[in-house]
């Protein structure tokens, strides 16, 4: 911490600079958690489903309110669900899309 007296036998505390840090641990933090998230996904999207058997598959549309810039804009996304024999669900895929139309 920068202490700058004022004179005073009481030195006023300058903050400026661990508020700086702060900040760049936050930006930091954010960045590790992010590249986790990333490489959760990654992680999940190339996973070997070779060894479920799928009795049910069901692919739908669903949207999602998603922030795009500096707007929110509903994004539909294409979600393929897989169920097992013993009933568990699985979600096999997932592909942001177009907009549903009746000529798709």
């Amino acid at each position: 911490m920068l202490n700058v007296s004022n004179g005073d036998k009481n030195p006023k505390s300058f903050d400026a600079f661990q508020k700086i840090d702060r900040a760049q641990d936050i930006s930091r933090q954010d960045q590790q958690c992010n590249n986790e998230l990333i490489e959760a996904a990654e992680k999940w999207r190339t996973h070997d489903l070779s060894k479920n058997l799928i009795k049910y598959m069901f692919i739908d549309g669903v949207c999602f309110d998603m922030r795009i810039g500096k707007n929110i804009e509903s994004v539909p996304v294409l979600v393929a669900i897989g169920i097992k024999k013993t009933g568990e669900k699985l979600v096999l895929g997932l592909q942001a899309g177009d907009k549903e139309s009746a000529l798709s």
